[in-house]
């Protein structure tokens, strides 16, 4: 086994553990692993081969890494509790919990990352050509997003003005240390906190909330897409929160030379349809300000100079909100 994944010798001992407990469920050895900062995922192919285990394993253990893990397992745990069998195969379901060892096992999710899909399909030179492609995977996505949102659903909260500048308050302090300049923040904030005490008391609808709903973490196939990587997960948020997360990092994307802004554009107009219902175009933009200093922060990158414009730019567009207005057919 250490031949094979070569792993480090801090993993190896709870890493064989957990594959005894593993080979005994699925009856196979594992096919394949990814890492990332913190884990590393390993998948265990059942005997037939149509489905598969997955084992997260913490790269270092540590109260904060062993904590991720329990709040994750618990999140499946009620995304299943609360969902039932309304999203099935498309979002993991939790197995096990090995906490000393820093282990979750969990069922696998189908599907090929959708941020993979777009590094290959929505770049400069290929995605002019497949914007019908991408408006189609966008509706994929949406669907899904809808289905767990009303499986999830917790009714409808006014938007708190108050709360809402605190978080915005936390990521643009955030921000300034990244290189986005405090002049530029400031007009942002004073467009944003206008807009958000306009909508002050306007009911929001409610459910449970992915906490990362990116490309990274979602799965498209020919029919339907998946998510996995519930450690942001929240009990009760605005629907907006998703909704937007996603959309700011679009934009984010498309602002990048290496992709096609129309494909992306098309992603997502796709997903907005897909989601369907009615939204608030003002609750959707002030949530995709918070959204896109969110992913900048969560980067942990400073900004080159002409990235931090360009970026800057993109904020003093989405604050610039007028009157209140609302968009059917999202």
């Amino acid at each position: 086994m250490r031949g094979r994944f070569e792993l480090e010798d801090s993993m190896l001992g709870r890493f064989e553990s957990a594959a005894v407990y593993l080979k005994a469920v699925t009856d196979s050895s594992p096919g394949s692993k990814v890492i990332s900062r913190n884990v590393c995922v390993y998948r265990f192919p059942s005997a037939d081969g149509r489905h598969f285990v997955v084992a997260k394993v913490a790269r270092t253990l540590g109260p904060a890494m062993r904590k991720a893990l329990c709040n994750e397992y618990s999140a499946l745990e009620e995304v299943k509790n609360r969902a039932g069998d309304a999203l099935g195969a498309s979002v993991p379901h939790p197995l096990a919990l090995l906490e000393e060892q820093g282990i979750l096992v969990m069922s696998g999710v189908g599907g090929v990352s959708l941020d993979a899909t777009l590094r290959r399909q929505a770049n400069v030179l290929r995605g002019r050509f497949r914007r019908r492609r991408m408006h189609d995977l966008g509706v994929l996505v949406g669907t899904w997003l809808r289905q767990f949102h009303v499986a999830t659903v917790a009714g409808s909260q006014p938007h708190d003005h108050c709360n809402y500048l605190r978080e915005l308050d936390s990521n643009i302090c955030r921000s300034q240390e990244f290189g986005l300049s405090a002049s530029a923040l400031q007009t942002v904030r004073d467009g944003v906190e206008a807009t958000s005490g306009i909508l002050n008391g306007t009911k929001v609808p409610t459910a449970a909330a992915h906490g990362d709903f990116l490309p990274q973490n979602i799965l498209v196939c020919g029919t339907g897409a998946g998510v996995v990587d519930f450690g942001s997960y929240c009990a009760e948020a605005p629907v907006y929160r998703d909704l937007a997360h996603l959309s700011a990092y679009l934009t984010l994307l498309a602002n990048r030379l290496t992709y096609s802004g129309s494909a992306l554009e098309s992603l997502e107009r796709g997903f907005l349809t897909g989601y369907g219902g009615t939204l608030n175009a003002d609750l959707l933009k002030i949530y995709g300000v918070s959204a896109l200093l969110r992913i900048i922060n969560d980067r942990s990158c400073v900004l080159t100079a002409g990235r931090s414009r360009r970026i800057e730019q993109l904020l003093l567009s989405l604050s610039s909100v007028g009157t209140v207005t609302a968009r059917r057919g999202l």
